[in-house]
């Protein structure tokens, strides 16, 4: 290769490598999003990383569902 195609490649290499870091900065200043809880795979989760509210929506579900057999 001659010294042009290395000067060539290396500005092409430093543009992809700033329109990756441009793109980085935007996805990562639009996904984060404060909430106080949340659904991950079925599961509630809190802020602070807790599941009792999962744990008491179950028991709701639950009872909700043996009152509907208990009927039959």
């Amino acid at each position: 290769m001659q010294t042009t195609d290395h000067i060539k490649k290396a500005n092409w290499m430093k543009a992809q490598q700033q329109q990756m870091q441009e793109k980085t900065s935007v996805a990562a200043a639009s996904a984060a999003v404060d909430v106080k809880t949340f659904t991950y795979l079925g599961s509630i989760i809190n802020e602070h990383g807790g599941s009792d509210a999962d744990v008491k929506a179950r028991i709701v579900k639950a009872r909700a569902a043996y009152l509907q057999l208990k009927n039959i």
